[in-house]
């Protein structure tokens, strides 16, 4: 007899986004990501898009993917490696985005990472 239980949010629910905010805060993306560090060339992580919406605080449905900044020069293909194995672990896309500090500080020449940088932005702490 197993004695697993799925639980599912309800996101009308008012305890729901403190709910989401602890679960984040403790064993959530901004805990996994910060795996990101221990690549060489890392400088910063950020997530964007609707999981930081949601984090923030604003309403709406649960995102399906975890759209994820990371600043610095490191080996592409280290950061996918990490990203495909949270993938896996949380069963939705964890998609990166690498660009190098330069870009990031001289953000206005891009629209997309403009778009990127002045909507919701969480920051990983290392």
């Amino acid at each position: 007899m197993s004695r697993n239980k799925v639980l599912a949010l309800v996101e009308e629910h008012p305890a729901a986004r403190a709910l989401r905010t602890l679960v984040d805060l403790t064993l959530g993306p901004l805990i996994d990501l910060r795996r990101l560090y221990d690549v060489a060339g890392v400088d910063q992580v950020f997530v964007f898009g609707s999981w930081a919406r949601r984090h923030l605080g604003e309403a709406g449905p649960t995102p399906r993917d975890i759209d994820v900044l990371v600043v610095g020069n490191p080996e592409g293909q280290d950061v996918t490696s990490i990203c495909l194995e949270l993938s896996g672990r949380y069963g939705i896309d964890v998609s990166p985005m690498i660009i190098n500090g330069r870009e990031f500080e001289s953000r206005g020449d891009n629209v997309l990472l403009d778009e990127i940088t002045t909507g919701p932005l969480v920051k990983v702490q290392r």
